[in-house]
């Protein structure tokens, strides 16, 4: 039972990183390297953020 709710934890964490990341992309001021850097997702999962966010 407590892998569950600890995966339910991860999943909640990268949903709240995924969605910090994509108004800091919106935002504009840093790198997608910076952001890479601060938010622990590779700079290819920033990239594909910031493609969609173009969509």
């Amino acid at each position: 039972m407590s892998r569950i709710i600890e995966d339910m934890r991860e999943q909640s964490s990268k949903e709240t990183t995924i969605n910090f990341t994509k108004k800091v992309l919106a935002d504009g001021i840093l790198t997608p390297e910076k952001i890479a850097e601060y938010t622990g997702l590779s700079l290819e999962e920033i990239k594909v953020l910031n493609a969609e966010r173009t969509l």
